[in-house]
């Protein structure tokens, strides 16, 4: 499994689990005298109800290495966070004003587009990469073939092994050679 199939799965059961618990056993109605922001209350609340066990699922199955438990957990962190925004913002535009929850979902609806964004991002690329493993035809391996070492190209113009050396010297010898000096390129 990869590791970031992991990263996900955790991060995605340990969001479920709180989600959950807190939709089905920490939820509150709105009684406040806006009837737009009650609303938006119920509908915050029942989307922690569905969102976290929607979570667990995709946790779960990104810990048995499903690529859809990667696609259910940005669906379902992506609209977790947009409701949470809505939640926190409601209450500015609604005239109840901002209390702790709305500041908390604040933050945690930042924290939840940016792992839908993770999320989607990881599953777009492992999906494209996925594509390209099944759509490359098969290639035949080319043979190996030495490359020739610089130190093993002799010029002409020097005496062959086991010859003595030029009475000139090396480099004498090397200077009256006329053409281009040998190339290692393997050819």
């Amino acid at each position: 499994m990869d590791h970031r199939y992991r990263f996900i799965a955790s991060q995605s059961l340990f969001a479920g689990a709180l989600l959950t618990i807190y939709g089905w056993f920490l939820s509150a109605r709105g009684i406040s005298p806006s009837d737009a922001y009650n609303t938006i209350v119920d509908v915050f609340y029942w989307t922690l109800r569905v969102g976290g066990p929607l979570m667990l699922l995709a946790g779960a199955a990104c810990f048995a290495g499903l690529r859809p438990g990667i696609f259910i957990d940005a669906a379902a962190a992506g609209i977790c966070g947009v409701m949470m925004l809505v939640y926190a913002l409601a209450g500015v535009f609604t005239g109840v004003g901002i209390g702790v929850n709305n500041l908390l979902a604040l933050v945690f609806g930042v924290l939840f587009l940016s792992s839908a964004r993770r999320s989607m991002e990881y599953y777009l690329s492992s999906r494209r990469a996925h594509a390209n493993v099944e759509a490359r035809p098969a290639r035949e391996a080319r043979p190996v073939s030495e490359a020739v070492h610089p130190a093993s190209v002799r010029p002409a113009s020097l005496p062959a092994e086991g010859e003595p050396p030029p009475a000139e010297g090396y480099l004498a010898a090397l200077a009256r050679e006329n053409e281009d000096p040998p190339s290692a390129a393997h050819k």
